[in-house]
């Protein structure tokens, strides 16, 4: 079966893959290095790579990046509005780092909990996981995000942006303003929210 996974890196795109497109890649050191050259280009903005073992390409990017787990939440209500927080810029979806030893969906619950006010928070389903990376602390971190499609029991709750970690507004977006907000978004949430039906 063909399969992709899709990570993003600030403006660009690495696809790996099963198929029959892209560079095939067989060891960790021919992968390093395409992703060294696509890192270092000013003009290329997509990498698709490809193995026929996608479970080995995937162990092999893996190994060259530092893991870090995060999880999130997509939480609507009755109304089909969708919470968003508005940190540093750019409309986002609460999330956060996983802490050791955390179940991860607590760690979600935690972080919607923390960064919105929010209580009475059910998750209703688990959505696939988003993958993206960024430089830290010298090295290249791979960042993976576990979210839960999430409701809350309890309506008309007052919504307090988590100020000291760079939030400065929480608020339920209805579905004619989605767009808007996604505008000022990261590439990572738009596909999260088209890939699991939120948006069309």
């Amino acid at each position: 079966m063909l399969s992709t996974i899709k990570i993003f890196e600030h403006h660009k795109t690495i696809f790996l893959s099963n198929g029959a497109d892209g560079e095939l890649v067989g060891s960790k050191k021919a992968l390093e290095e395409c992703l060294v050259a696509f890192r270092e280009s000013i003009s290329d903005t997509s990498l698709l790579l490809r193995n026929s073992k996608l479970d080995l390409l995937w162990e092999n990017f893996s190994a060259l990046h530092h893991p870090i787990a995060a999880a999130g939440g997509v939480v609507t209500n009755e109304k089909g509005a969708i919470l968003m927080i508005y940190r540093l810029g750019h409309w986002d979806l609460p999330k956060g780092k996983v802490e050791k030893k955390e179940v991860i969906e607590a760690a979600a619950l935690r972080e919607v909990e923390e960064e919105c006010g929010m209580k009475d928070l059910v998750i209703k389903r688990p959505l696939r996981p988003t993958y993206h990376t960024y430089p830290y602390k010298g090295t290249i971190a791979l960042k993976t995000t576990y979210w839960y499609h999430m409701e809350t029991n309890t309506q008309d709750q007052v919504l307090v942006p988590q100020l000291e970690e760079g939030i400065s507004e929480v608020r339920w977006v209805m579905p004619q303003e989605l767009e808007l907000c996604l505008k000022s978004s990261y590439p990572l949430i738009r596909f999260l929210l088209s890939e699991e039906g939120f948006i069309s």
